[in-house]
This record gives C-alpha cells, sequence and structure tokens, in this order.
C-alpha cells in the first residue's frame, strides 16, 4: 500500500483495550502531529479497516475478542495488505516473533519509556513506507527505459532471470547464460527456468507463484543447476512485474558460496535480531538538547553498517558524526541543525559522508522532533537511511539520458516523437532551429510541413505500428526532400507512440536526377554507334550491347549472351578457367580474333578496357569490334 508523505494525512488506528492507555496513546501520537482513531475491540478495528485500507495499525496483541494475528489474518483475508505495529507487555516475545514473521513492522513492549518511543517507532514506519514507494517509483522508470539502460542490466554481476507464470523464460542477462552454461545466440523460447532449478522447487511452483502474486516480492535461498547438472547454491529476490503487456517474474540470484551461506545466515539472524530492537535498515541517532546546544547523542547499534563506526566512538565524540559529513554537504547540514535546536520541523534531507573505510555514501536524514510542556525542543531524533544504491542508480540514468541526448543533437537532422494523436513530445536541437521555436505539444504536421491536417503520406496509423518503416517525402513547407524513418516506441499505457528520424537529402535527390540524365543521354548515343559496343563481367557473360552489337550477331535482345559463345577460340590469360582477366601492366587489350556469325566466321579486332570501380578493382570490361583494314582482309 501507499501511504501520504503528510503524516497529518494519514490515520494512525489504535487498537487498545484498556480506554486510559488507549487516550495517553492519542495524545502522544496527536502531540507529534499524527491523526489517530481508537477502537476497544479487535472486530470494529476490523470494519473500520476494511473501509480506510489507507491507515496504520497501532494493536495490543491480547484484545478482548481476538489477538492481533486474528485481525490481521481478517483483513488480509480480504486481500487487504495494511501495514501494523504491534504491542504487548513484557513477556510475550514469542507471539510478538511470530506476529514479525507475518510482516509487523515493528513491535513496542509496554515498557518505561515506551511513551516517548512511541512517535519515533510510528514516524519510522511512515517512512520506511516512503522509501518503498520511492523505489517501487524507480522500478517503473526502468522498466520503462529499460532498452535504453540494457547495459546496465548485463553489467549486474548477478543472475536475473525473467520468466512467465509457466516458468518460460522471457529473458536473461549476461549473468544468467553465464550461470546455467547457456549460449546466448541460443533460442531460449523451449527453455523453462524450471529446468535449472530442483525438484522441490518444481513442484512448489504453483504455490510460490500463487505467494509471489499475494505478496508481491519473495526472498529465498535454493540450489540452481547448470546445462551440466551441476548444483550451485544461490540467494533469490523474486518479485512479480509487468513485461510488456503481461504479467511475469523476476528473479535476481546471487551464487554464494559456503562461506557466504554461512555469513548469510548468520546476517539473517542478526537483522531479526535487528527486528527486535527496533533497527531494520536504518538506524537511530538520538540527540538530547539543553539550552539550545547538542549536549548527547546516542546512536543505535546498526550505525556499525552505515558509518563504520561503532556507537561508542559516536556517543563519545559529539563532533564525529558532523567531521563525517562531505565537505560539499556541510552547509546544508549545519543549516538543518540550526533550525531544527530552534525548534522548526526541517524536511528529510539528503546528504554524504565519508565513511570509516573513507568510502563515501549517500544518506538520508528525517528529523523527529520532541518538545517540553513549554514547547521547548528538548531532543530530536534523526532517522538515518543509506540510499547510496539507490543514487548509483540515478545518477546511471540521468548519464545514460545525457548521452543519448547527446547523441540525438549530434544527428546531422531532425529527430522528434510525436504520440499517436500527432502531438511532438520531443524535439531536438536541428528541429527546433528549422521551427524558430520549440514545437513540444505542437501538431507535427503542422510543425514540420506547414499543414492543417494529418498528411496523407504518414505512417503513424498503420495497423501494423510495430516495424520500421522508411520512406521519401517532398516537405510543401520548403519544398525541399527528406528521408524519413519512423520507429514505434511502446508506452506503458500501451500505446505506442513514433520517433522520426528525418535528413535533408535535396542534395542527393537532384544529383539522382542528373545522373539519371547523363545514363539517358550516354546509353541513347552508344546505341547510335555504328560500331558493336558491349559490356562482358569477368565470367564471359554480356550484361549490356548496343544495337550494332546485336545486329551484328543477329541476336535476339531478350536472350541472354555469352561471349564464349561467339569468341570459342578466344583466349585471354586464363581461357580454360573462362575468366577475363587482364595484366596489372596493361590497361587495355587489342587483338584480332575469329568470330562466329550464322555458322560463317568472319574476323575482326577485339578491343576489350577494364571498368574500375572506387576500390581500384575490375568489375566488367567494355568491348568494341572493328574491321580489318584492307589490308590486313
Amino acid at each position: 500500500m501507499s501511504l501520504n508523505s503528510n503524516k497529518q494525512n494519514n490515520i494512525v488506528v489504535v487498537v487498545e483495550d484498556n480506554e486510559n492507555v488507549a487516550l495517553l496513546i492519542s495524545n502522544k501520537l496527536n502531540s507529534a502531529g499524527f491523526n489517530t482513531k481508537i477502537f476497544n475491540f479487535g472486530s470494529a478495528a476490523v470494519l473500520y479497516a476494511l473501509s480506510n485500507p489507507n491507515s496504520l495499525l497501532l494493536i495490543e496483541y491480547y484484545m478482548p475478542d481476538m489477538t492481533a494475528k486474528d485481525i490481521v489474518q481478517s483483513i488480509e483475508g480480504n486481500r487487504i495488505i495494511m501495514p501494523y505495529l504491534v504491542m504487548s507487555e513484557p513477556g510475550n516475545e514469542k507471539a510478538i516473533i511470530e506476529m514479525m514473521k507475518m510482516g509487523a513492522r515493528d513491535y513496542l513492549v509496554k515498557e518505561k519509556g515506551f511513551m516517548d518511543f512511541l512517535p519515533t517507532a510510528i514516524n519510522k514506519v511512515f517512512e520506511q513506507i516512503e522509501v518503498e514507494d520511492r523505489l517501487v517509483s524507480v522500478e517503473k522508470s526502468l522498466r520503462f527505459s529499460r532498452d535504453k539502460f540494457r547495459h546496465i542490466f548485463n553489467s549486474i554481476t548477478d543472475a536475473i532471470y525473467i520468466y512467465d507464470f509457466e516458468g518460460n523464460f522471457l529473458e536473461l542477462n549476461d549473468a544468467a547464460y553465464k550461470r546455467i552454461g547457456l549460449d546466448q545466440k541460443k533460442n531460449t523460447n523451449n527453455l523453462s527456468y524450471l529446468n535449472f532449478q530442483t525438484d522441490e522447487f518444481r513442484q512448489d511452483f504453483p504455490r510460490f507463484i500463487e505467494y509471489l502474486s499475494e505478496k508481491k516480492h519473495v526472498r529465498f535461498e535454493s540450489l540452481e543447476k547448470d546445462i551440466q547438472e551441476n548444483r550451485i547454491p544461490v540467494e533469490c529476490l523474486a518479485r512479480r512485474i509487468l513485461y510488456g503487456d503481461e504479467d511475469a517474474v523476476l528473479t535476481i540470484s546471487r551464487d554464494i558460496t559456503e562461506n557466504l551461506r554461512i555469513k548469510e545466515l548468520l546476517e539473517q539472524k542478526e537483522r531479526r535480531f535487528h527486528r527486535i530492537t527496533n533497527t531494520i535498515s536504518d538506524y537511530i541517532v538520538t540527540v538530547y538538547i539543553e539550552n539550545n546546544q547538542a549536549v548527547k547523542t546516542v546512536h543505535s547499534p546498526a550505525c556499525v553498517r552505515v558509518t563504520g563506526y561503532e556507537p561508542k566512538e559516536l556517543g563519545e565524540q559529539n563532533y564525529l558524526w558532523l567531521d563525517m559529513v562531505h565537505v560539499r554537504d556541510k552547509g546544508l547540514v549545519l543549516e538543518n541543525v540550526n533550525k531544527i535546536i530552534n525548534g522548526v520541523q526541517v524536511e528529510p534531507f539528503e546528504h554524504r559522508i565519508i565513511k570509516k573505510d573513507g568510502s563515501i555514501a549517500w544518506l538520508r536524514n528525517t528529523p523527529v522532533l520532541h518538545f517540553d510542556r513549554h514547547n521547548e525542543v528538548i531532543s530530536y531524533d534523526g532517522v538515518i537511511q543509506d540510499i547510496t544504491d539507490q543514487k548509483k542508480i540515478e545518477e546511471k540514468l540521468l548519464d545514460q539520458q545525457t548521452r543519448l541526448m547527446a547523441t540525438v543533437n549530434a544527428f546531422d537532422g531532425l529527430v522528434y516523437i510525436c504520440s499517436p494523436d500527432y502531438r511532438i513530445n520531443f524535439a531536438n536541437e536541428k528541429l527546433i532551429e528549422r521551427t524558430g521555436y520549440d514545437p513540444t505539444g505542437e501538431f507535427c504536421y503542422k510543425a514540420i510541413h506547414d499543414k492543417d491536417q494529418v498528411c496523407p503520406w504518414c505512417r503513424n496509423q498503420d495497423d501494423d505500428n510495430t516495424q520500421t518503416m522508411k520512406w521519401e517525402v517532398k516537405s510543401p513547407k520548403d519544398n525541399r526532400w527528406y528521408s524519413v524513418v519512423h520507429m514505434p516506441i511502446a508506452q506503458s499505457d500501451g500505446t505506442v507512440s513514433k520517433q522520426a528520424l528525418v535528413l535533408d537529402i535535396t542534395d542527393r535527390k537532384f544529383a539522382d536526377q542528373e545522373l539519371t540524365k547523363f545514363n539517358k543521354l550516354y546509353y541513347g548515343l552508344i546505341n547510335e554507334l555504328p560500331i558493336p559496343v558491349f559490356r562482358v563481367r569477368q565470367d564471359g557473360v554480356i550484361v549490356s550491347a548496343n544495337k550494332a552489337f546485336y545486329d551484328l550477331f543477329h541476336k535476339n535482345t531478350d536472350k541472354d549472351l555469352n561471349l564464349w559463345d561467339i569468341l570459342p577460340e578466344l583466349s585471354i590469360t586464363c581461357a580454360e578457367s573462362k575468366m577475363l582477366t587482364l595484366s596489372n601492366e596493361k590497361s587495355e587489350i587489342e587483338k584480332e580474333t575469329e568470330l562466329e556469325i550464322n555458322e560463317q566466321k568472319e574476323r575482326k579486332i577485339l578491343k576489350l578496357k577494364p571498368i574500375i570501380d572506387e576500390n581500384e578493382e575490375t568489375v566488367e570490361y567494355q568491348g568494341m569490334f572493328f574491321d580489318l583494314p584492307d589490308v590486313a582482309k
């Protein structure tokens, strides 16, 4: 689910059977800026939750009519997933652990200090949900840009498999091909993800898909097999995605050695411990304030993972946290700290730190202020989140977009993208220069060709709009010729936009027309010559000849002729293989030869001259027949 980032717009549903405790909790949360709703019976809370799914539940485990487990199962039985926290008296750790496994965001023990920590715990859940929504947004952006940033997909060292709900492969990255030992050129249409899984996984696959449809993502460990039946221990994160127009599963599989497996098991136990001690993936730093001065800081154990420093190190050196801040971000951090000390609520802000090992990490700091009865700030909690990986993805996306724009603007032609209703969504610099303004939002036929209706040659609405199409057109706007390439771009809403590459080919068109005129004139003159003229390939096939040639041999122009048929005694270097070649030292041949015309033999002078292409290679020969001088006759 998605809660509003403004906590005043969300309801915290307090499910507590003790009316006095419920009222104290409500007042505490209201003073921290939260809106609350109190229920003293679990069944009433269930009915409210079904009608108000965009709420956060704070549940006492033992209610008069049902337990917290019963409440959650009743809500999720109606296919509604809501975030919730569990409260309990000390001694109910077993029940609490069970609720954590079911998906509780946090749990609170009703002991000394419980009320003081409550706003921080609630705020932390809201921040977690906001981060999750932000990650979902990043995933959607990556899915939309998958073709542009495919190298990111293939540069990931973990194997990534995308397959349908039957297990059939839809796409694999380079690491996946290497993992299972498949040739990337091999068609994977007939291969299934299940071919490389254990028998147990194959048997549980339908239940796995069903569970994934409900929970959206699941993390698990398994054994994969490569094409040689070698077993590979892996840790997998699978989630349901939209692949094109169909639902599919994306599984990220990481190869782990035995040592890494043991390490991962230890880390899982550590993560479970951190859940119980209220530190999942973030950590909280509490700063105590007296007389507008920070006098003490307390860092939770998770600070080691984020900063590299132990809580004791950070606690003993009050200014170590500020010293860690990157020099370019210290001004921002100091400004926000001063505002907080003076009682000003600050929005979450992002900055860099230099960790103990010297590496740089991006953090998101969400301050939660605490006031005394005189409305003076006595302390504040900073919920610290490591967003380094997210920042790297954003930087890669920005870099790819920058490179793409540079390439598009360097293209020596017009580039634009238009929607199915002919509206321009993007125009490159060349098109802006041509129109004299940015035509984004305008009809393409108006901006490009100055027409008031769709161009008759346009292919934007063709039935087959998935193919790249090419054509040439003379624009009525400037009477110049253009080559147009239309390429489809699938949008996330199912529509298909078109990207057009338009290149001015006016000069080429004029050159083609002039060449056509020249060829007509040239071949016309050749055909009028009284001397037999022909062109022949190296294999002896005559590709063209003038009228005098055909008259000489009394041949039909519709029939193919071969030089060997009319010159049986011809011998030019490679006569045995019937291939014409000329010496490199000789540019042409002049030879007296005997022709066979209508079963009669007649002697003529044959001249052959090579026709050379731009690579200095002989492609054909031009030949002519001359009568012998009278003396020779």
